[in-house]
């Protein structure tokens, strides 16, 4: 499922999206990221799961140096883990995350990049960025998405690893004020709002724009068949009791 999309130069700029299309997940492997990578991979926090990811690895044309981004989506905290469909898909429950600071939701974006060899090649040396989307709706547009530029950001760009795990739901994501970060068109997230969210790592490889990418389906957690049957005789006893006393 590795997809290599058209080189285009506006994808340098900071906040320019270069494509006028949603994402679908895409990868050259689906695993384990921490054991794709050379460095180890934590999303800068501990316990973070690092399995099941969407992994792009490609090799960098005249050298003996690899790009690998990875990219999935974990569980906040004591928040139930995403349910993940193998193909890049995850289904997620809405509502506010299990521990942590409140307001945040259940679940993180979480993302690593890295780059291997001998040849001292940086995170700025192939535009790095993360797209983020925060619109309910289906098939958002990556021109409407949120972008972290890691080149722009103080201190990433002349890195040969970086990896984070953010929550929708933080500010800083819907702030033109802060370094690398272009908002995207819609904001502000909601936690409690069902829908379906893209995310992507992107790199300009060999003239070219490769990425690792994962949507994400907020949805209600179904009520298992006993439940409901039992939701609907509550509903019925309830409704006679009301008969009984007019």
């Amino acid at each position: 499922m590795f997809k290599k999309l058209v080189y285009a130069a506006t994808f340098a700029l900071a906040g320019a999206s270069a494509y006028a299309a949603p994402i679908t997940p895409t990868f050259t492997s689906f695993g384990d990221i921490d054991a794709a990578f050379s460095n180890t991979v934590t999303f800068g926090g501990s316990g973070i799961p690092t399995a099941p990811g969407s992994i792009t690895e490609i090799g960098i044309s005249g050298t003996d140096t690899i790009l690998r981004m990875g990219i999935m989506a974990t569980p906040r905290f004591s928040s139930p883990a995403p349910v993940d469909d193998g193909a890049g898909t995850y289904t997620v429950e809405p509502g506010e995350s299990i521990g942590g600071s409140p307001g945040a939701s259940k679940w993180n974006f979480s993302f690593a990049a890295e780059l291997v060899g001998p040849d001292s090649f940086t995170i700025s040396d192939v535009n790095l960025q993360l797209l983020y989307d925060l619109d309910p709706g289906t098939n958002t547009d990556d021109s409407l998405m949120g972008v972290i530029d890691f080149g722009s950001v103080p201190g990433a760009g002349g890195l040969s690893f970086i990896e984070g795990s953010q929550n929708a739901s933080f500010g800083f994501l819907t702030s033109a004020l802060v370094p690398g970060v272009t908002p995207p068109a819609f904001t502000p997230f909601s936690i409690f709002a069902p829908g379906e969210y893209s995310f992507a790592l992107r790199a300009s490889v060999n003239n070219e724009i490769s990425e690792a990418s994962i949507n994400v389906t907020v949805a209600p957690v179904p009520l298992p068949a006993g439940g409901a049957l039992l939701l609907t005789a509550l509903a019925g006893a309830a409704a006679l009791k009301r008969r009984k006393t007019v």
